[in-house]
């Protein structure tokens, strides 16, 4: 049985209500940026896995969102147009330009004054 730690609990209530939809238009503004951004990368992914016939997945890192395919899902090579390919533990990590831009473009948007 696990028992609650109401500090804990207190933080994680104020946290969804800073975060609550129809409390701040502001916030309402840039949770449903976020949201449809969010949908964009899953969309490139899944029109990329389509167009490779390759099962890619997304992964986030500090850098942002990249793909990522096991090593035994590849025969040969990646096709063209991927960028900055490693191998790690097992996966192929790597971008796309189109990747690249969307990230670029909205560390453009994100960090303009308001």
């Amino acid at each position: 049985m696990q028992v609650s730690n109401p500090s804990k609990d207190m933080k994680l209530l104020s946290i969804a209500v800073v975060f609550q939809a129809n409390r701040n238009r502001l916030l309402d503004v840039a949770r449903e940026t976020y949201k449809e951004n969010i949908g964009d990368i899953y969309h490139l992914n899944r029109m990329l896995s389509e167009e490779h016939n390759l099962p890619f997945m997304m992964v986030y890192q500090d850098t942002g969102f990249v793909f990522a395919l096991r090593k035994t899902d590849l025969e040969g090579e990646l096709p063209e147009g991927f960028v900055n390919v490693v191998l790690k533990k097992g996966r192929w990590i790597f971008s796309s330009m189109e990747l690249v831009c969307f990230f670029f473009f909205w560390e453009l948007l994100v960090h303009q004054p308001l």
